[in-house]
């Protein structure tokens, strides 16, 4: 089977800050066909790949939930009447939080509304620690305070008994945005369960469960 290579030039710094957010979309007519991943060593040349197939149920992890692990993502909102995020896929496929505005230099304020409702344990109270980092845009991006690392001082935290005082709560983390060039530009909100493991590393991540991505696109003049 012949297949068309999509090329990426990726730091894996980079890959490592943006957990499970690369995705292909093919065609409706795609079929059974494979969508082969293959990632080039630049010094040995040697190649490594990894195929996928829609039909087969293995090669999906998309679930929102994990009930072998009694376990579930955070529920995140970008405005306080927004779309909730929920899972990897944040608002679905394709879907963004409202645009907002703004100007090269001057701080804009991101506001991530947190809380986990798992339906397989009434006394989960693991906090939730949040991210917020450029994803796409032409510039920099400062964010004050900075919540983009996976150390445990650059991440933002959301205990849980702000959510639980009732089933309306949301705990909130802030930061502040500056942009150092015009254009569109996309920001990142992750959010992710705290383990209890006290490393600050991708390893936190449990498994294919359970975080939460959103995006926020952000004009600036």
């Amino acid at each position: 089977m012949a297949y068309n290579p999509l090329i990426l030039n990726l730091n894996l710094m980079e890959v490592a800050v943006t957990t499970c957010v690369f995705s292909v979309t093919v065609p409706e007519d795609w079929g059974d066909k494979d969508v082969r991943w293959t990632l080039i060593d630049e010094i040995t040349g040697q190649e490594f790949s990894s195929p996928g197939r829609l039909v087969h149920s293995t090669y999906r992890h998309d679930e929102p939930l994990q009930p072998s692990r009694k376990n579930s993502p955070p529920k995140v909102r970008l405005q306080a009447e927004g779309p909730i995020a929920e899972g990897r896929f944040g608002f679905g496929r394709g879907m963004m939080a409202e645009t907002l505005e703004t100007r090269v230099g001057v701080p804009i304020e991101l506001n991530a509304r947190i809380r986990r409702d798992n339906p397989f344990r009434e006394d989960d109270e693991r906090p939730v620690r949040v991210r917020f980092f450029k994803y796409q845009g032409p510039g920099d991006v400062v964010f004050t305070p900075d919540w983009s690392s996976w150390r445990e001082e650059n991440i933002g935290w959301v205990e849980a008994a702000s959510w639980l005082e009732s089933e309306f709560a949301y705990g909130e983390e802030k930061t502040e945005a500056v942009f150092s060039e015009p254009g569109e530009y996309i920001l990142m909100v992750q959010a992710y369960n705290m383990v209890g493991r006290r490393t600050y590393e991708t390893q936190d991540f449990e498994f294919w469960c359970c975080w939460t991505n959103a995006f926020i696109r952000v004009n600036v003049n």
